[in-house]
């Protein structure tokens, strides 16, 4: 009996020493799949994200901000009835019954996204089911405030959290937050053991972006061109702002536009960023560009005169007409030439000129090559090599025979606005607090300053009194532009489409010293007017006007020194362009630090009624000269 007692005592004692061996080596040398298996019991991986960083306009509006919400998540494990469970949720989630109950009976998981960032009301309706196995996160919810301002430039988050669309999606690795890879604990029963808020953690947030976009100057650019659409029953319309000095665009506009609330109920061409994405034949306002390029070669002067051929020539068979029936001029000159937007003309010069030259000049000024803005899914446009013929080189010249964008064409224009140097356009300011500005980016010097001032001064002819621009004109402040109309090329097939056009107008302010370079692009047109300067000229006078008075711009006496020097013949020119430097700006809808600044700048005395909102009336009135001791009452509310 005490041997077997014996025996059975150094059994035990090996067992338990062999235990106690195998306890410190799990201790000390740790087994890889035991470690996996216990963090798999007890632990769950999940990605969380910190706030994205905001978008901004240049005065630091909010145009797309992050703010707190919850998501909710499910343990298939400690949810008894989940047929009776999703058929609740499937009355206040925007989710079907069957997807629900696939969620809740997730084989295997203890973990499962059932709704990502819901809003509060809903979150109080859940949990007053009170029901085990359901539980919140806190994470963030992209929200844009402005709903369809600017959609298309700012563009969209995913479902993930990052950018899909325009900056949301150029910038996202700024924007973005850290990641954040949580291990959740677990009891023995599967529960979390975490408590409300938990989650909500102190990781890096995303970096703030300042775009060079004014939000109001955007709203009041939108808005003037929607009329415009309406009233034209127009198919589409786009327009962009920018100060040609430094390459920064203040607005850019693309309609039909959506909610990127929304965005999930927007169609596909809703969501279409035409300017930057949709090329098109541009039409006479590209003879601006081909009469740059001629005067460059020294093919003509502004003063050359050209045989027009009473409205109408031929060359390899086919035949150029004007676009107005009654312009049946016999002889321009050059400057005469662009004011009338004569194809006739345009076309002659053409035959002066070789393919090559065009070619080159057009792709210095940026055709056929993207302007590289900070936006996804820029087009280049379409612009075929030489060798041309001649009639091929007559429509290039007057803007048909080549595709182009609307940022190429605002870009193209601002090369004649800043002394013949090309920039690469941005739409951003800063990041985060920082002060300094992006430098300027400069492309190339495409022609020189004095090549450029002859343009400027053949441009302000273009909106003299009988010129086709007229309707752009601005009293006070001399507009250097054109208009184009171009028949739409046909997507299905060869030619054009007929009876459809693309109308524009594009032009810069002051023409002396440009601060402001406007186009607008009204697509098809079907009522009320087709040419340019019946649909594209207005809204570019009403948005410059609003600008300038946003930015306090005071009215100028342009001279022959302003334009261009040394001096030519330009008398005629002048005086087309209405004066205005002693007139009182039209400060309506200003606010008040608005005014201040303007004030200050010109050194006038001010008395105001009223502090807080815009500005009614002024005495004396917009228009009226400015009295010895300039002097001015300013009525805000």
């Amino acid at each position: 009996m005490t041997h077997r007692l014996s025996i059975l005592l150094i059994w035990f004692f090996a067992i338990w020493s062999l235990l106690v061996i195998r306890g410190l080596q799990i201790q000390m040398y740790p087994s890889r799949h035991l470690d996996q298996a216990s963090q798999k019991q007890y632990q769950r991986i999940v990605k969380l994200y910190s706030k994205r960083g905001d978008i901004v306009d240049r005065n630091g509006q909010e145009l797309a901000i992050s703010v707190p919400a919850s998501s909710l998540f499910a343990d298939p494990l400690l949810i008894k009835t989940p047929k009776r469970l999703s058929k609740k949720l499937a009355k206040i989630l925007p989710m079907s019954q069957e997807n629900l109950f696939k969620k809740l009976t997730k084989k295997n998981s203890r973990f499962v996204w059932v709704q990502r960032l819901i809003d509060e009301s809903t979150k109080k309706k859940i949990l007053a089911l009170e029901e085990k196995g359901l539980g919140f996160k806190d994470e963030f919810k992209r929200v844009y405030p402005n709903k369809s301002l600017l959609g298309h430039t700012i563009g969209f988050v995913g479902a993930d959290g990052h950018g899909l669309e325009g900056v949301e999606a150029r910038f996202d690795a700024r924007l973005s937050a850290e990641e954040k890879v949580m291990n959740l604990p677990k009891d023995a029963r599967g529960r979390f053991l975490v408590e409300d808020g938990w989650l909500f953690m102190q990781n890096r947030d995303g970096e703030d972006i300042f775009l060079t976009i004014d939000a109001d100057l955007q709203y009041y650019t939108e808005q003037e061109l929607k009329k415009a659409m309406v009233y034209h029953n127009a198919e589409s319309a786009w327009a962009i702002v920018m100060n040609p000095k430094t390459g920064e665009v203040l607005s850019m506009v693309s309609l039909p536009d959506y909610d990127i609330n929304q965005v999930a109920s927007a169609s596909k061409e809703a969501r279409r960023n035409h300017l930057i994405s949709d090329v098109y034949e541009p039409g006479s306002t590209m003879k601006s560009v081909f009469l740059a390029s001629a005067l460059k070669h020294g093919v003509i002067q502004t003063n050359s005169v050209i045989d027009t051929s009473t409205g109408q020539i031929e060359i390899d068979k086919r035949m150029i007409h004007e676009s107005d029936s009654h312009h049946t001029f016999e002889k321009l000159s050059t400057t005469e030439v662009l004011a009338n937007s004569s194809n006739v003309g345009i076309s002659k010069i053409s035959l002066k000129m070789k393919d090559q030259q065009i070619y080159e000049d057009y792709r210095s000024f940026g055709f056929g090559e993207k302007t590289g803005i900070d936006l996804l899914g820029e087009s280049k446009g379409l612009f075929i090599q030489p060798p041309w013929r001649d009639h091929h080189k007559a429509n290039i010249s007057f803007g048909h025979g080549i595709a182009v964008t609307a940022m190429q064409m605002v870009n193209a224009y601002s090369v004649i606005a800043n002394k013949g140097l090309l920039l690469r356009p941005t739409i951003i300011k800063e990041v985060n607090e920082a002060t300094r500005l992006r430098p300027s980016r400069e492309v190339r010097q495409v022609m020189t300053e004095k090549e450029a001032e002859r343009m400027k001064m053949m441009l302000v002819a273009a909106t003299a009194e009988n010129a086709t621009g007229k309707s752009a004109r601005i009293k006070g402040f001399p507009v250097a532009g054109k208009t184009g109309t171009a028949q739409k090329v046909d997507p299905n097939g060869r030619g054009y489409l007929k009876g459809q056009y693309i109308s524009s107008f594009i032009g810069f302010l002051p023409a002396n010293d440009p601060e402001l370079l406007i186009y607008v692009v009204i697509d098809n047109p079907r009522e009320h007017g087709y040419y340019g300067s019946e649909t594209a000229a207005p809204v570019f006078s009403k948005v410059a006007q609003y600008a300038i008075n946003k930015q306090g711009l005071a009215p100028v006496q342009i001279t022959a020194e302003d334009l261009i020097k040394p001096k030519v013949e330009i008398q005629e020119v002048l005086s087309g362009v209405e004066e205005g430097a002693d007139l009182v700006p039209n400060m309506k809808g200003w606010a008040l630090r608005d005014v201040m600044r303007f004030v200050q700048k010109e050194n006038i005395d001010i008395k105001l009624q009223g502090r807080k909102g815009r500005v009614v009336r002024t005495t004396p009135e917009a228009g009226e000269t400015w009295p010895e001791d300039k002097k001015i009452k300013v009525f805000i509310e």
